[in-house]
């Protein structure tokens, strides 16, 4: 009885802790960015030493398996060291502060937690995430291409929190990926945590999506997986519509809504959802449905010379807060499909027009049985 009352009070724990913010705020991204180094025993090695000190046996159990998830994304290998030890790796111990700092001495990084971040499974993998490079989006080098700081609404001792970061992982990294886990709330450090501290420079529904922390998107995997395992050179182009080659389990790892071994086939479980591949022409058509998803959708250019015009004429959808994906409405309209798309949630009666910018977009569709999408669609 005793037992079951700990797992219950350890359970409750991590659940509250889920959802409070991650304060991070002692964690200095630029120091920690600035002449960035592998946390692998070398630099040609994909092995990572680490050590935990302090810490409760669940607390363990959620740090193991934070471990694991990055791992089964990338190549590297994560080696429990029961002693304290000197060299590169990670050290993760209990403390009255959350950070993520380099120690001179041992030349190992330390992870400090405090209570609410050592029940977190989302506190945890972000702190991770920063320790193997990882920066939220709004720190990359070209993000003024992508959004807007609004420094009027920013306290200014926290300006640098928005200072543009040189991370090796986002060399060629592609587009802003709006449903990045590591991403910032849209009102993050804002003065009177309302107003937007920055925001989307093309379709403002962006914002929405900004500060999901329920799991790594694909692009972050995509990201971690190039620069730790480098892309492998034969199977570099066999992955489409934005996959990639995981070469630690041989096969590509498909973004959401495709399957099979080249990421070619939509994944289509309703019968409902109707013809899955749309074939557009300079005719404006509609794509409509009403029900329960998930249902997924390729529309392509009939004529290969033509890009595709998209508006959401109107929706309804759960009302998720972030947006995500799995609660919405998402199109992959930017050439890079590898990012999250476009996500709407709640209920939309004002259209949005898309961007001409592909000749094939996704379209992702999450609801229950009230919900529904009315989307127009033609080749120019």
């Amino acid at each position: 009885m005793l037992y079951k009352i700990i797992i219950v009070a350890c359970l409750t724990t991590i659940l509250k802790s889920s959802r409070r913010k991650i304060n991070d705020d002692k964690v200095d991204l630029e120091e920690l960015m600035k002449d960035f180094k592998k946390p692998t025993i070398d630099e040609s090695s994909k092995k990572i030493n680490y050590h935990m000190s302090g810490l409760e046996n669940f607390e363990t159990t959620i740090v193991k398996d934070i471990l694991s998830d990055f791992s089964k994304v990338s190549c590297l290998l994560f080696n429990h060291q029961t002693k304290p030890f000197t060299g590169p790796g990670i050290v993760f111990k209990k403390d009255s502060h959350t950070n993520v700092k380099t120690n001179s001495t041992d030349k190992n990084t330390i992870i400090t937690l405090d209570r609410d971040c050592s029940a977190s499974y989302a506190c945890i993998r972000l702190l991770v995430g920063y320790t193997l490079g990882m920066i939220p989006q709004v720190n990359r080098q070209d993000r003024d291409k992508y959004v807007i700081v609004n420094k009027d609404n920013i306290e200014k001792k926290y300006f640098k929190k928005f200072k543009k970061l040189s991370s090796p992982l986002f060399k060629g990294a592609g587009e802003f990926d709006f449903g990045s886990f590591f991403n910032r709330e849209y009102t993050y450090k804002s003065i009177d945590d309302i107003k937007e501290s920055y925001s989307p420079k093309t379709i403002h529904n962006y914002y929405k999506m900004l500060g999901q922390r329920n799991e790594l998107s694909h692009n972050d995997m995509k990201i971690l997986h190039n620069f730790y395992c480098g892309q492998d050179k034969a199977n570099k182009d066999k992955c489409k519509n934005g996959g990639f080659y995981n070469e630690k389990v041989k096969k590509c790892v498909c973004p959401r809504g495709f399957e099979s071994e080249d990421c070619t086939k939509l994944i289509q479980k309703l019968s409902e959802c109707g013809n899955s591949k749309i074939f557009a022409t300079d005719k404006n058509e509609t794509l409509h449905y009403h029900g329960k998803g998930p249902c997924f959708y390729q529309i392509v250019s009939k004529d290969s010379s033509k890009k595709l015009k998209l508006e959401v004429r109107k929706g309804d959808f759960p009302n998720a807060k972030p947006c995500t994906p799995y609660n919405g409405l998402e199109i992959r309209y930017t050439s890079d499909k590898s990012v999250t798309g476009l996500t709407l949630c709640g209920y939309n009666n004002i259209r949005v027009p898309l961007p001409v910018q592909s000749k094939v977009v996704f379209v992702g569709y999450n609801g229950g049985k009230d919900h529904y999408f009315n989307i127009t669609y033609m080749a120019v």
